[in-house]
């Protein structure tokens, strides 16, 4: 059903690629972001660039992040971010993360605490 999620075991320079910005009318971005919502929802990540499945371009799902509601599948607070860029960026945390595409590797992520898009 799903286009095979890239990896880094076999598609780690396809992974480094720069994705391309959304240029509208775009006549396959319906199809794309159904393709990335219903992986996403699925398979339950947090979160997850269109490049994973194949489709390199400025596409981001991004699911609801309460700590406190990461086990409700039900709750829909999820959405698209398209072309997404960040204006503000502040504060900083460490945190235990895995990616779809690193197989079962897991690291310690030094990340942003908050940011605006």
């Amino acid at each position: 059903m799903w286009k095979m999620i890239r990896s880094i075991e076999k598609d780690l320079e396809y992974l480094k690629q720069i994705s391309q910005e959304v240029i509208l009318p775009d006549e396959n971005l319906e199809s794309d972001i159904k393709l990335l919502w219903d992986f996403s929802k699925e398979t339950g990540v947090l979160a997850m660039a269109a490049v994973q499945l194949g489709i390199p371009k400025r596409l981001i799902y991004v699911r609801n992040t309460n700590l406190n509601d990461l086990e409700n599948r039900n709750l829909d607070e999820d959405f698209i971010l398209i072309n997404p860029k960040i204006i503000k960026m502040t504060g900083h945390t460490r945190y235990w993360e895995s990616c779809a595409s690193c197989l079962d590797n897991m690291a310690l992520v030094d990340r942003l605490y908050e940011i605006e898009v």
